[in-house]
This record gives C-alpha cells, structure tokens and sequence, in this order.
C-alpha cells in the first residue's frame, strides 16, 4: 500500500507538471498571436497615416500687423528624375520633371513637371510656344490639345498652390496611321 500511495505522489506531480507546460504554451501561443495581430495593425494604421494627405485651413486672426504667409502643399523636387524631354515640346523654364512613362512601343510618353510659377503663366507659355510648330485643337482652363502629323499633344495644368507652385504634365500620343480602305 505503501508503495502505491508513493506511485500516486509521483503520478500527481507529474500530471501537475504537464498540466503547468500545457497552460505555459498556450499562453505563450496567445500573446504571440497577440502579437503579431497588433504588429499588423499598427503597421498597416503607420502607412494609412504616411499616405494620408492633412488638409489644414489656417484660422484667420483678429490682428491687422499680421502677415499671412502662403501655404505650400506642392513641393518641387530637387533634380529631375531619369527620362528625356519630348525633343520638339519645350520644357517650361525652370521646372523639374517629377514623372517619366513611355510605353514599350514609343507611341505614347507621359511627362510630369513641377514649377515655381502660376498655372496661367504656364499655360499662356505653352499655347504661345507651341503655336508656330503644332496645330491647337482646343483649349480650356486647364487643358491645352495640340496635334501635329499624327501625334497628339496635351498639356494639362494638375494643381496649383497660394506660393504659386504648379504641377503640370504632358501626353503624347503618336497614332498609328489607319490603312486605306
């Protein structure tokens, strides 16, 4: 009998033993999982926040010896980025290109630039500069569409802050000549 009450100790223990590894591993699997789940979310809420744009309207002050200052939400890049200009579209002094696409074929390029000058300064640049060289299709506050053998050109005025600073890109697209029917 002895030896059975001893056997039991032993068993008792050994099950308590278990029972101690279980709840220590199930509690390390939760914070873990835990874990990763909060790590997730706040790296997703991080990028939600770098990508998310503030709109901030100052509040006027009651004070008249108060100079208010233009805000700037566009901000020009310091060098151009890798990419050529289009070789008989000037670019407007001074500004820095920001994008350059062109398809794999050449039939179409997309040019981005950003300059410290107002959108109708641009604008007035690029109707006047390109009325010798390409035909003017149309024209309207923000757009400028010109064409010339076969190619079409547009010139579109993208955002323009109080500094002024402006954005603005060029399309062309040169379109494939249809066979006569």
């Amino acid at each position: 009998m002895c030896d059975n009450v001893i056997r039991m100790k032993k068993n008792w223990k050994s099950f308590v033993l278990v029972i101690l590894i279980f709840i220590l591993g199930f509690s390390g699997g939760v914070f873990y999982w835990t874990y990763l789940k909060t790590k997730n979310i706040s790296s997703s809420a991080l990028n939600a926040a770098k990508n998310s744009q503030s709109f901030i309207t100052p509040t006027p002050t009651a004070s008249s010896s108060a100079v208010a200052k233009p805000v700037s939400n566009l901000k020009i890049p310091d060098i151009d980025v890798e990419g050529a200009d289009l070789a008989d579209v000037p670019r407007y002094p001074g500004s820095i290109r920001s994008i350059y696409e062109k398809s794999t074929d050449g039939t179409q390029v997309l040019i981005e630039y950003y300059a410290k000058e107002s959108s109708s300064k641009i604008w007035e640049y690029y109707k006047n500069t390109l009325k010798d060289t390409w035909t003017l299709m149309s024209a309207d506050k923000q757009t400028l569409t010109f064409s010339k053998n076969g190619a079409e050109l547009a010139i579109e005025i993208i955002d323009e802050d109080e500094t002024p600073i402006s954005q603005y890109q060029i399309s062309y697209t040169k379109v494939e000549a249809q066979p006569a029917e």
